[in-house]
Formats: structure tokens, C-alpha cells, sequence
């Protein structure tokens, strides 16, 4: 076997030996298969975690190359359980914000998830559910009142697609709103039906009432 042959296999074996040695060592490129909160979720809680769940055939080296950050900073600390990346944040996320996450592995962005913080905390939503609780009672109490004096009241407003009934505390009387321009026979004639309407819901005559035009906002002169 002469020079040339034996030069020829040493290089050979020295080229296939680097084609294997990249083919063993190379990394495979994380792949992300989910995440919590899911990208473009909104009205997430301030005190959330993030996870982020990676195919299960990743390895501890392809773990080891993987950085995550978040915009606006977020400090957070961090924990793998099995192929998932957990965030912990220090602090609560801000609330009525907007956080992209980024994935990225060996400084390379692979993977970009966002999401939106609810508009109110917990606390302020507590805070003002107490707040609405008495207010729910007050009002019921004031409800109550007025659907003892007119029982009649749930039922309004009394809609059709001509013309819209409510009651006018003010006035003491049912505002009849016409929803367009009537000639005189025909607003005669819905104003008959509406006061048809109002005596079905259990008013007794005589029915005070006034008519308003919305096209034209005025009133008619009360019976």
C-alpha cells in the first residue's frame, strides 16, 4: 500500500470521524408545545405563574441552553418539573399590562408567547365587591320600595318597534317615545296600543301619560 492510499484513509476516517462527532454532540432545538398562560390569553390574574412545556424528548444539555425573558422585567425565580419550565415572579405581575415571554435557546429566540393582566387586582376587586354588596343592598331595598307602590314596574319598558314606553317618576306619568315621524292617524292609533300595553301590565284607567317623538326629541301636550 503506497503513501498516497494510506494519506487517502487517514483522511477519510479524520472527516467521517468529525461528521459523527457533530451528528452525537449536535443539540436539538427546543420545541415549546404549550404554554400557561396560553399566548394572547387576557384577564390573567396578577399572582399567576408562567409554564412553559417543552416536547418530552428534550434532554438536561438542550435544558441547559435555555434562557427565558420577560418584557416588561419580570423578576422571577425558576424550576424544571420534567419537561416543563416554571416561572415563579417575586412580585405580582402588574395589573392591566401586557407581557410578551421569550424563549430563547443559546441566546437564539425560538419561541414568543404574550398575554394581558386583568384590569383590577384581587384586592381591589374584593375592596369594591363589598363596596357593591351594600350598594346591591341599598338599591334592592330602594327596588323594593317602588315595586311595592307600582307592581306593575318590572315590566318596563314596554319596547316595540314603534314606539318605546317607560315610566317618568318626575312627571308621574308613561312617556310613550315615538321611534320615528308618524303621521297624525297612525301615532293616534300606536298611542291606543300603547295604551293597551300599559293596562296589560296591570295599570288602571285612567292611564296618565305624555308622547315624545325621538326623531324630533319633543313632547306632545299630556293628556
Amino acid at each position: 500500500m503506497n503513501k498516497k492510499v494510506i494519506l487517502f484513509l487517514l483522511v477519510s476516517i479524520f472527516i467521517i470521524g468529525i461528521i459523527i462527532y457533530s451528528i452525537l454532540n449536535k443539540a436539538v432545538v427546543p420545541i415549546v408545545v404549550g404554554t400557561n398562560p396560553d399566548n394572547g390569553s387576557v384577564n390573567i390574574l396578577e399572582t399567576s405563574q408562567i409554564d412553559i412545556t417543552f416536547d418530552s424528548k428534550i434532554t438536561n444539555q438542550t435544558k441547559s441552553g435555555i434562557t427565558i425573558t420577560i418584557s416588561p422585567e419580570v423578576g422571577f425565580d425558576s424550576t424544571w418539573l420534567s419537561n416543563t419550565y416554571k416561572i415563579i415572579p417575586k412580585n405580582n405581575l402588574q395589573n392591566n399590562t401586557k407581557y410578551t415571554a421569550k424563549v430563547l435557546y443559546k441566546n437564539k429566540s425560538v419561541y414568543t408567547f404574550s398575554f394581558e393582566t386583568i384590569i383590577f387586582s384581587q384586592t381591589q376587586i374584593q375592596k369594591d365587591g363589598v363596596i357593591q354588596s351594600q350598594n346591591d343592598y341599598v338599591f334592592g331595598q330602594a327596588t323594593k320600595k317602588v315595586v311595592n307602590q307600582y307592581p306593575w314596574y318590572t315590566s318596563l319598558p314596554i319596547k316595540t318597534q314603534d314606539y318605546v314606553v317607560y315610566y317618568d317618576f318626575q312627571k308621574q306619568k308613561f312617556a310613550i317615545t315615538f321611534l320615528a315621524k308618524n303621521t297624525a292617524d297612525k301615532q293616534a292609533s300606536l298611542t291606543q296600543s300603547a295604551i293597551t300595553n300599559i293596562k296589560s301590565i296591570g295599570v288602571k284607567d285612567p292611564v296618565q301619560y305624555y308622547v315624545t317623538n325621538s326623531a324630533t326629541s319633543t313632547a306632545s301636550p299630556a293628556p
